[in-house]
């Protein structure tokens, strides 16, 4: 039903460019593979200065995309046909797996009366979060399934150590893929710690489970998919012995107190060998890497976080949206805010181990949504187990007793716990403030004229092989539908070529033209559609972008005739 809701205006649509960056290179990245790359090798050699950089994502994405796509080819598909059945099918199958955990979490919250409205809520946020869709390679979609999957296994784990196990590992692999996910592992190891902590020897199975499922995955991922050269190299964005040694001392820790039984009798001696294990895993931290205490983004020059880092939309924080989109914080905020209410009440009325679980991991996505709205495509998935079970409720108390008070609250809690009812009323919101301001209000942007479409590059493609400067949102467009490099991406290792491409272009014509001297650069590429375009425009009104967005393009830029497509292509002249 997803896949065809997709493609109901035609199946050619799916594989239309979203401007979705990071799934543009991770399948760049896949095809590097596919071509001989080293498993270990994450050098991306054709964006940035001269050598590339090293990405800092996992090659655990990589493989099973890699492998739909030998499949595809195998059984007899051209190479572009197999890249699509495995952009098609791969976060399909995600979303089947996230689905089927957040239906177990909800009917274990409550009931089967759940189920309905957690499956219809549930596939709306989804869908609306678009993180599924056809051609999503990127890893949200993956770390928001194991998030799931830890979940439904520590809910499911109270009678036996399979299901925290499996919570376990999921925890391992999410961090692994990603340091995104790192506030929901903790607080899933958290969940396994305080229900052992509290309930004792009733939990023995869930810290048992727990404990060793998250150590053992690690180090096998470890091995997996770090090089024995780089074991002892950290890294604070990236799976490395940093990750690696807190979960072997937190998992094994947990396993080796819960198994201890005179220990696991009385909450005060669990309660002191749980501290001790944390004070431990913390000196760890803090006196064998007390770099990763830092800002995620302190390697970032700060000249890029003022110029860059600063724009992009993911990471703005519940303050920058109060300043500059005051409509939005009812979809990102007062939503989550409903579930959380919701969970409460219950609580209120019938502690319960379930309950407590799903609010701990909301409250988590809640706060990591306020410091950025990334955080919301993992807030709205599980708000919307939390609403499922209010409607369950609702539905329950309808039944029982037919009055137009409950039957209005039973379609009061279904209207209130679809997104789309609170997206309505931010963009109502927003129409006011706008007609009060005197302005117009403010339109979704028109992805046609964002350049991301493979359509848009047919007359790059002509232009002999070299290297381009453009925006850091064309980088991954460029390198998936051409062979050109690309000095720029949006991504925060790639400090030297982000640097010098943002500053040529935000610089005058000439001086733009001495900073680039000895870079390579052979192509200049802009496209009037595209958001950051008009940023640096603004940021810049004298400058070589604001040139090229007039069509006045200095002399020695020489412009070409594109055939197709909406970039305007320059050549740099000797």
């Amino acid at each position: 039903m997803l896949l065809l809701l997709y493609a109901s205006s035609g199946f050619s649509t799916l594989y239309v460019g979203r401007g979705d960056n990071d799934s543009m290179l991770r399948l760049v990245e896949v095809r590097d593979l596919l071509g001989g790359q080293g498993w270990f090798d994450l050098h991306q050699l054709r964006m940035g200065l001269a050598g590339g950089f090293v990405m800092h994502w996992s090659r655990l994405i990589d493989a099973p995309i890699a492998a739909l796509i030998w499949l595809g080819t195998a059984l007899g598909a051209g190479p572009e046909r197999a890249e699509h059945i495995a952009a098609t099918v791969w976060p399909l199958l995600l979303f089947f797996a996230a689905l089927s955990s957040i239906l177990f979490v909800a009917r274990r919250l409550a009931g089967d009366a759940a189920l309905l409205p957690a499956a219809v809520i549930a596939t709306t946020s989804l869908y609306y979060v678009g993180i599924f869709a056809p051609g999503a390679l990127d890893h949200h979609n993956a770390q928001l399934t194991l998030t799931l999957a830890m979940l439904a296994g520590l809910v499911g784990s109270q009678q036996s150590l399979w299901p925290a196990a499996g919570a376990g590992a999921s925890a391992a692999l999410m961090l692994a893929i990603g340091m995104e996910t790192a506030p929901y592992v903790a607080v899933g190891g958290l969940c396994a710690a305080l229900a052992f902590l509290w309930r004792g020897e009733d939990e023995v199975p869930t810290a048992m489970g727990f404990g060793p499922g998250f150590a053992i995955i690690a180090g096998a991922v470890f091995v997996a998919t770090i090089p024995a050269s780089s074991w002892m190299q950290s890294a604070c964005d990236a799976f490395s012995v940093v990750q690696w040694t807190l979960a072997t001392l937190a998992g094994f820790g947990l396993a080796a107190i819960a198994a201890i039984k005179p220990v696991a009798r009385t909450i005060i001696r669990r309660a002191v060998a749980l501290a001790v294990l944390g004070a431990a895993a913390a000196s760890l931290l803090v006196f064998a890497f007390p770099q990763c205490l830092a800002d995620p983004y302190a390697m970032v020059d700060p000249w890029l976080k003022a110029n860059w880092l600063a724009g992009v939309s993911e990471a703005q924080s519940a303050w920058d949206l109060l300043q500059n989109k005051p409509a939005e914080l009812v979809t990102y905020y007062a939503y989550p805010l409903l579930g959380i209410a919701v969970l409460l009440g219950r609580l209120r009325r019938q502690p319960r181990r379930t309950d407590l679980f799903m609010l701990a991991m909301l409250l988590a996505a809640y706060l990591v949504t306020l410091w950025q709205v990334r955080g919301s495509l993992f807030v709205f998935p599980l708000t919307a187990i939390a609403l499922a079970s209010w409607i369950a409720d609702a539905q329950r108390k309808a039944s029982a007793m037919p009055t137009t008070r409950h039957m209005l609250v039973m379609a009061g809690s279904w209207i209130g716990s679809f997104i789309v009812s609170w997206i309505a009323l931010s963009v109502g919101i927003n129409a006011a403030l706008s007609a009060i301001k005197g302005e117009a209000s403010a339109m979704m942007p028109d992805n046609s004229t964002s350049c991301y479409d493979n359509r848009d590059y047919a007359g790059l493609v002509q232009e002999p092989t070299g290297r381009v400067l453009a925006p850091t949102n064309l980088g991954s467009a460029i390198l998936l539908y051409t062979k050109h490099s690309a000095f720029a991406g949006p991504y925060h290792r790639n400090h030297d070529g982000n640097r010098l491409a943002l500053q040529a272009l935000m610089a005058e014509p000439e001086a733009a033209r001495t900073m680039l001297q000895g870079s390579g650069v052979t192509l200049v590429v802009w496209c009037s559609g595209n958001p950051e375009s008009a940023s640096l425009v603004t940021r810049a009104p004298e400058s070589l972008a604001a040139e090229l967005e007039r069509k006045a393009a200095p002399a020695w830029l020489q412009p070409t005739k594109a055939a197709n497509g909406k970039l305007d292509i320059y050549r740099v002249a000797p």
